[in-house]
């Protein structure tokens, strides 16, 4: 009869569409508990009736080709297309890339939240860095060089007058407001502590200056007289500065503030460098480290050089 070739039909389009209802999972499973339609099953009594979900319905019309009006009649019925079908799929399939989205987002959120603990947990320093990574690790960050400045006596001084020390870096310049300010009085609690494990006389702090322009080895000594007595300070050439700011990839970007060329601040990187007696990069610290912290991993990284 006319419904049971029906029903065979739909029976065999059920299954093509299997690998599609899989695949929508549970967004496909909660739009088909909240919309749903009722209809008359054609060839049969009024009194019976199919309630089916509109993802069939909607998926049927989408994969089947059109019928012309004569086989529609043919088929019994002459059931017409309802214009709400349309968009009520175009709706739930709206729903489906919309929660797919959201998914998408939570994982990359709760991997984002992972590893920020992680490197938290580890202190953001090269031996952090090494550690996050899966696996064996061996070697550090390629940072450090050779590079020829001044110092705010007018010296020349290069990279090699501070082998036989610890070469306590940071990367700064004296206009600075804020930051700058911030970090040398960490750097002098550093110093502190590790003056009281005899340690810090093996230490030498260094200021190197980002701002050539400005900071010229008259400026530094005033600058820095302010300070811990032991700080150097070392300007140079802009072409000198880049290139050590290079050598220990130290982001420096100028905004000018008015129509005074010389008015002007430096959005920089705050980060303090270590560097052994040999001239080897050993470490990085940022803000996340507390001073104790930084002066117990120099502390560490003295004790292991020299056994």
């Amino acid at each position: 009869s006319k419904t049971k070739k029906m029903l065979a039909r739909s029976s065999r389009r059920s299954v093509a569409l299997c690998a599609v209802q899989w695949h929508a999972g549970a967004f496909a499973q909660s739009a088909q508990c909240s919309l749903t339609r009722v209809r008359v099953r054609p060839g049969s009594d009024d009194n019976v009736r199919i309630r089916a979900p509109l993802w069939h319905v909607g998926q049927r019309r989408l994969l089947s080709s059109p019928k012309r009006p004569a086989e529609q009649d043919e088929a019994g019925g002459g059931e017409k297309a309802q214009p709400s079908d349309k968009y009520q799929t175009i709706k739930m399939m709206a729903g489906i890339a919309l929660g797919a989205s959201a998914l998408g987002a939570f994982f990359n959120i709760r991997a984002y939240e992972r590893r920020r603990r992680r490197e938290e947990e580890h202190g953001g320093g090269a031996e952090g860095q090494v550690k996050l990574l899966k696996g064996a690790a061996t070697g550090k960050p390629l940072l450090g060089g050779e590079y020829t400045l001044v110092n705010q006596d007018g010296k020349v001084m290069r990279n090699t007058d501070f082998h036989g020390t610890w070469a306590f870096l940071y990367f700064g310049f004296t206009y600075c407001p804020d930051i700058c300010p911030n970090e040398l009085t960490r750097l002098q609690e550093i110093l502190s502590i590790l003056d009281k494990e005899n340690k810090g006389k093996e230490v030498t702090p260094v200021f190197i200056t980002i701002d050539p322009q400005r900071d010229g080895p008259a400026q530094l000594k005033d600058y820095l007289s302010d300070w811990h007595p032991r700080l150097i300070g070392l300007t140079g050439s802009p072409s000198q500065i880049d290139d050590a700011c290079k050598k220990f990839r130290v982001y420096a970007n100028k905004a000018v503030l008015g129509d005074d060329p010389n008015d002007y601040l430096i959005d920089h990187s705050v980060m303090f460098y270590l560097v052994d007696p040999s001239g080897e990069f050993v470490d990085y610290y940022g803000g996340n480290l507390t001073p104790t912290q930084i002066a117990s991993r120099i502390s560490e990284s003295i004790d292991s050089f020299q056994s």
